[in-house]
């Protein structure tokens, strides 16, 4: 997991396999996994991902599967989604676009598949280490 704080500024991109806690200034895209912008969050610029919780601001285009507008939140800009939620203090200054074949960047589905690799490995090598410590025993 990732956590950015209000005090800081980005400019760039965050390409990341994951979760990603946002509460600090970013210009540039974010792709993640998963991605909550909080109250002090302000996004210039695209952002990807396959769950969004947004309570701060994001002015730009929002791809992803599930995207929930929180309390306060404010986005402008077109959503592209499966599922919308919005809370009636939310403010979205765009077109809400549902879409069946939406397609997530292959940049993130690269990064969560080498995550998943490296996962099995690391868990794998647990379980090798287990047997081989069984057998000195």
């Amino acid at each position: 997991m990732i956590v950015v704080d209000p005090d800081t500024l980005m400019r760039g991109d965050l390409v990341a396999a994951g979760r990603v806690m946002f509460d600090g200034w970013i210009e540039g895209q974010i792709i993640c996994s998963r991605l909550e912008v909080g109250s002090d969050g302000y996004v210039l610029g695209n952002v990807a991902a396959k769950e969004l919780f947004v309570a701060g601001q994001i002015v730009g285009t929002i791809v992803a599967e599930a995207v929930h507008l929180l309390k306060g939140a404010f986005v402008e800009g077109d959503v592209h989604h499966l599922t919308l939620s919005l809370d009636p203090t939310a403010t979205l200054t765009g077109r809400a676009i549902r879409g069946r074949d939406l397609q997530m960047p292959p940049a993130l589905l690269a990064l969560e598949a080498k995550a998943r690799a490296n996962r099995a490995n690391v868990e794998g090598f647990g379980e090798r280490a287990a047997v081989a410590m069984s057998a000195l025993a």
